[in-house]
């Protein structure tokens, strides 16, 4: 189960969410070559220790690795 996330009350947070084999995910898609920005960052330490897994990638091949 995979979804684009769009949030309009909280700034920062990754992009896609995913559920696999009770895995949680939450991936970061960037252009070739950009860097997450420090808010980006700081949602993404905080859902790291909430127990999510948190990724940034700037390619799709990467994403779809990630959601195997």
């Amino acid at each position: 189960f995979v979804v684009k996330i769009t949030s309009p009350s909280r700034r920062g947070m990754p992009d896609v969410y995913g559920v696999r084999r009770r895995r949680h995910v939450w991936i970061e898609v960037k252009r070739r070559g950009e860097s997450a920005r420090a808010q980006q960052l700081r949602v993404k330490r905080l859902l790291e220790e909430h127990g999510a897994e948190v990724f940034v990638v700037d390619r799709i091949e990467d994403a779809r690795e990630i959601l195997k």
